[in-house]
């Protein structure tokens, strides 16, 4: 299973939290090929597998409760 369609089937899925609210994934927009080209510019190995890269033209992270938001795009900050 690629990266997106990972990211993809979780999208239909409703969730509920422990006080009943319900509440869905919700995308980031995808970055553009210069943003995209911005960032492996930044990454210690210059590079990023192509599935990623389509990934981060699919979507550049997601909001999901419980997290502020969770990006693909973070280089040098605290992450997973």
């Amino acid at each position: 299973m690629t990266p997106i369609e990972r990211l993809t089937s979780i999208l239909t899925e409703q969730y509920i939290s422990e006080d009943g609210d319900e509440y869905k994934v919700e995308l980031k927009e995808g970055l553009t090929n210069q943003q995209i080209d911005e960032l492996v510019r930044r990454l210690p190995t210059g590079q990023i597998p192509p599935e990623i890269r389509e990934l981060l033209k699919f979507a550049s992270g997601f909001e999901f409760f419980g997290f502020e938001e969770v990006t693909f795009d973070g280089v040098g900050q605290f992450g997973f």
